[in-house]
């Protein structure tokens, strides 16, 4: 449809039925849009992105407060956050946690994923001191919930033992990694990208520790994934 007909259109509607369709596109594309972790899926989200930012627009402008608007914000901050847009990325990052803090029906899994991506925004920023406090609140409330899927406590172990390394704590960074591993074979196998990052990691532990043999053993297991 030629836009000058769009505009037409939308002039003729209602200021409620404009935002109907607002929220109606919002979760079309939301729920067309591939989950951004799955590599093998990122040219179906490059695909996307101009449809998600003019989602993004009519967040903003009819102040959109829904789970499928949360999760394309979310979607959204991790794509710009691998194309090293940070600062975007946060901006995205923190609207949806202000979202899920505002939905009534907030379910405890979605505060705990937007608070892992808080912590590795922080993270790669260098930001190490103000990527813990986020990292150990989505710990705690793992704990706490005792449903959490495999998946989630992985990836929130493999975010703490991340900083444990930065801190220098390689004992425990190392202890986090493994834990994180058992977790992933169970539910993804040892051959899905996830873990990449995590053999990765202990090889980077295995190296400060000048564990060579070791800390070549798991960048192999990286790199022949």
């Amino acid at each position: 449809m030629h836009r000058l007909v769009q505009a037409v259109l939308q002039d003729s509607m209602s200021e409620k039925t404009r935002r109907v369709w607002a929220e109606r596109t919002v979760r079309a594309i939301n729920l067309a849009l591939p989950d951004i972790r799955e590599f093998s899926l990122w040219h179906c989200c490059q695909q996307y992105m101009p449809h998600v930012q003019s989602c993004i627009a009519l967040i903003e402008e009819w102040k959109i407060v829904l789970p499928e608007a949360a999760r394309l914000l979310e979607q959204t901050g991790m794509y710009l956050q691998v194309q090293a847009h940070y600062m975007q990325a946060f901006a995205l990052f923190e609207r949806a946690s202000d979202m899920h803090t505002l939905l009534a029906e907030v379910e405890q899994a979605a505060i705990i994923a937007s608070l892992i991506h808080l912590f590795w925004h922080s993270y790669h920023q260098g930001q190490y001191v103000q990527a813990e406090q986020p990292i150990w609140k989505a710990w705690r409330l793992i704990e706490q919930s005792p449903d959490t899927d495999q998946q989630t406590r992985a990836v929130c172990l493999e975010a703490i033992a991340y900083l444990l390394h930065q801190q220098g704590k390689y004992s425990q960074a190392e202890e986090y990694f493994l834990k994180a591993l058992v977790m992933y074979e169970e539910c993804v196998g040892l051959q899905h990208p996830l873990v990449v990052c995590t053999f990765c990691g202990l090889g980077h532990v295995n190296l400060a520790l000048a564990l060579y043999v070791r800390a070549e053993r798991f960048y192999l297991d990286a790199i022949t994934i």
